[in-house]
């Protein structure tokens, strides 16, 4: 994307060349140069303790204390430029016109992140109420990024509300426009207001001009028997505690977190991963990822369905993205994934990117049937 505009005072951004991170960052409007931040005891002292100590097993002993802290950080905002309805430097000219003393930071072609510009001002701009941009964390980029689709794929997006990656994978079908889009993308979400929310959402991103596009109302554990060996390519997303999402501000971010609550995701978890699988071709790609830290939620509930399905399924390596153009893939804050599983990654927390597991799986075989339940033969009921 070749694009100039005035987007922090008379200071032409040229943005394909333009650093992830810029040498020195601009001032806030509060006269300092950097994000807020408290020290990590404060975060410590507001998130709960059992959460703490659990993020001290997965997180390398010398990154701890700056992810605690990151729950306490005011983040810049990301905004993905949505190429369904307009050219993406263009949008951002638009942006640039509406927030002269905003600075905006390549992350994509068509994602840029916004310092010195409000978040809840940003959410206002007509740009995103209309649907030619939406805010997005710079983790939620990446889940799309790594299943690559094609205009030829079959794709399903298993929990797909509120609709940032679903946006994205529709944006992906349509990316080549030399090259006509014969494959689809199925979306499904099984809460009745989410998926009437991911409904609107990608109407009014223009996602749904493409009747490739469907939505189903439907939970996720029951599509792998409903349309076994369906699909090319297959992001989930799943339900977890949403650890990532804490706020150290915020007493109510992290109010419904408790190890049982992760214990439940997990098991539900492993019921989407086994559905998503099945109705994963042979050949096919599937991303499955959370915003959770546990080991249950991840690593343990994949290793675990892995296990059962002998071999027909192995994860693959997923190089860790550059964003910017030119910019070394080390700029996002990835470690491999734990208990063995280190084709995964995780991304920890800074002052830009939330909390994120990732692991992208390949299905090599058909799946083996699952064992017929033992006990005794249950009676039909005689007709009256």
């Amino acid at each position: 994307m070749q694009a100039r505009i005035h987007a922090s005072g008379p200071r032409d951004i040229d943005l394909a060349r333009a650093p992830l991170f810029p040498a020195t960052t601009p001032a806030s409007p509060r006269g300092d140069t950097s994000p807020r931040r408290a020290p990590p005891c404060y975060a410590s002292t507001v998130l709960p303790a059992a959460f703490i100590e659990r993020l001290a097993q997965v997180v390398p002993a010398d990154r701890l204390d700056p992810v605690i802290a990151s729950f306490a950080l005011e983040k810049p905002a990301c905004l993905w430029l949505n190429p369904l309805m307009a050219a993406p430097a263009d949008t951002l000219a638009e942006l640039g016109r509406a927030f002269p003393a905003a600075h905006f930071t390549p992350l994509l072609p068509s994602a840029v992140v916004a310092h010195d510009a409000d978040p809840a001002a940003l959410a206002r701009a007509p740009a995103v109420t209309e649907g030619r941009a939406y805010l997005i964390n710079p983790s939620s980029l990446i889940p799309p990024l790594a299943l690559a689709p094609t205009p030829d794929d079959a794709v399903l997006d298993l929990c797909a509300a509120p609709g940032g990656k679903t946006l994205q994978l529709a944006a992906a079908l349509a990316s080549d426009p030399a090259h006509p889009v014969t494959g689809h993308l199925a979306a499904v979400e099984a809460v009745r207001p989410r998926f009437f929310k991911l409904r609107a959402i990608l109407d009014r991103y223009c996602a749904l001009k493409n009747p490739g596009v469907r939505l189903f109302m439907k939970d996720g554990r029951a599509v792998g028997g409903a349309v076994p060996e369906r699909f090319d390519k297959i992001l989930l997303d799943a339900p977890c505690s949403s650890e990532a999402r804490f706020d150290a501000a915020d007493a109510d971010s992290s109010r419904h977190w408790s190890p049982r609550k992760v214990a439940e995701c997990a098991h539900k978890q492993r019921a989407l991963l086994r559905s998503a699988l099945a109705a994963l071709k042979v050949g096919g790609t599937l991303v499955y990822c959370t915003c959770s830290f546990s080991l249950e939620e991840n690593e343990h509930a994949v290793n675990d369905v892995l296990a059962e399905l002998d071999g027909a399924v192995v994860p693959i390596p997923t190089p860790v993205p550059a964003l910017a153009p030119d910019a070394p893939a080390s700029q996002i804050p990835a470690i491999p994934g734990l208990a063995g599983l280190t084709a995964a990654w995780r991304i920890l927390p800074d002052a830009l990117f939330d909390g994120f597991f990732l692991v992208r799986l390949e299905k090599r075989a058909p799946l083996p049937m699952p064992a017929p339940r033992e006990g005794p033969a249950r009676a039909r009921p005689r007709p009256r």
